[in-house]
């Protein structure tokens, strides 16, 4: 299922478990192009989208080339981010 609505994010690297359900459960999972190396639900997840960081550490070198439009994360994960993202 692909929309193209213009104005939200179409690649998205998910920090956080939570973030990486929330998009499967809205079918909205064609926008993922990254996810935690933590993220065990839902199981597809694991197998369909690669693991470009931990919960606490981001690798920022796999989160770039994933040509992101959008990072979603917790006040942890912010925390190993650079200040302009």
């Amino acid at each position: 299922m692909t929309h193209l609505a213009s104005g939200y994010p179409q690649r998205i690297v998910c920090l956080t478990e939570e973030t990486t359900e929330t998009l499967y459960l809205l079918e909205e999972d064609w926008r993922i192009v990254g996810i935690s190396g933590f993220t065990v639900r839902p199981p597809r997840a694991r197998k369909e989208k690669p693991r470009v960081s931990a919960f606490t550490s981001a690798k920022i070198g796999r989160i770039s080339i994933c040509d992101l439009t959008s990072c979603w994360g917790s006040r942890i994960c912010r925390r190993t981010l650079p200040p302009s993202w």
